[in-house]
């Protein structure tokens, strides 16, 4: 079910990104070209523009479908297949709660893992308290919150910014185990900056 619901966000993303904005699509079991359905092209002047040049501008603009892939104005899509069945949900239990991830390339990744309270109220300006167990399962396929500072950060800004990332294989096989502490100084810095994708 989740593969259906990425795989029609892809679909929809696809379409919307159509140059008329119109998400214009054709659906075919072999391949419908959208230029044997192309009018006739006159010029200002009112004379008739060759077969050739119709044929050419009608080709600028297909949207084609096949077994193969998804052609968007011409483009060849054919990976936003393999994307969709490279990038499976994966689920995990941990003593706080569960957790729902993703699996891409070998690797586990789990991002935006709370693991404290938000430091609001009687927590501002204190240590931490560790995170309370939540009900049902969370999100951990995004960044989460980057804490509140005068530099612009890669992410939305919260006061619930207390998440970190999880990059782990998808074998068994124990491994050593990297922690990295992003810096900035105590004035600036995120776990959500993309350099530090831990794939």
């Amino acid at each position: 079910m989740r593969n259906q619901v990425v795989l029609l966000l892809v679909a929809v993303l696809l379409l919307g990104s159509c140059s008329d904005g119109a998400g214009r699509a054709e659906k075919a079991d072999g391949e419908a070209d959208a230029s044997a359905d192309a009018a006739e092209v006159a010029q200002p002047d009112g004379t008739e523009v060759s077969d050739d040049v119709q044929t050419d501008l009608a080709d600028q603009n297909d949207l084609t479908a096949d077994t193969d892939g998804i052609e968007v104005d011409g483009q060849d899509t054919s990976d936003v297949t393999e994307l969709v069945d490279f990038q499976t949900s994966v689920d995990v239990s941990t003593s706080t709660g569960e957790l729902l991830g993703v699996e891409s390339g070998g690797l586990r990744v789990f991002k935006g893992i709370p693991y404290a309270e938000p430091p609001v109220g009687d927590g501002r300006f204190r240590a931490p308290r560790g995170k309370a167990a939540w009900d049902g399962v969370l999100d951990a396929s995004d960044f989460g919150a980057s804490c509140l500072q005068g530099y612009a950060t890669f992410n939305e800004t919260s006061e619930d910014c207390l998440t970190l990332n999880v990059w782990a294989h998808t074998d068994t096989t124990p491994r050593p185990i990297m922690v990295w502490l992003y810096g900035g100084g105590f004035v600036l810095g995120e776990s959500a900056t993309p350099l530090y994708d831990g794939a």
